[in-house]
């Protein structure tokens, strides 16, 4: 039987640029992954984005993007380098499992280990994944 993964890109940019309601996304998410077996959700979640939550906006995203993230089985993170730039580096990949309550359901899913990856983005768009020290 075929299995059905729904994928949303940026679903945050609803919160941002319409009227609707962090919450209501996360209801909608909610009904949406009933129907499916896997989803991949991507959000922007750069530091400045969840942590400076002054604005009534940055609170909604922060909520959305936080649920989220507490809710995954995975999490993928791509972010710059904290030391600066680097002529064969432009960031790390960072691939967090969350360990699951045995009593959830879900303890015989087997999980990847958490790992972190350095990547690089060439000039022609090329994007080449490396294990640190390789």
């Amino acid at each position: 039987m075929p299995r059905t993964l729904l994928i949303i890109d940026q679903i945050d940019t609803l919160v941002a640029t319409t009227a609707i309601a962090a919450e209501s996304v996360q209801s909608a998410l909610l009904s949406l992954r009933k129907l499916v077996d896997a989803t991949v959700l991507t959000f922007s979640a750069d530091d400045a984005l969840i942590h400076t939550q002054n604005t009534r906006l940055e609170r909604q995203h922060a909520s959305l993007v936080l649920a989220h993230a507490h809710a995954a089985r995975t999490v993928v993170s791509l972010r710059c380098l904290d030391s600066g730039p680097a002529p064969d580096v432009s960031g790390v990949m960072r691939i967090s499992s969350h360990r699951r309550n045995p009593l959830d359901g879900h303890d015989q899913v087997p999980l990847p280990p958490d790992a972190e990856y350095l990547y690089h983005v060439a000039a022609d768009g090329s994007v080449t994944v490396f294990e640190r020290g390789t």
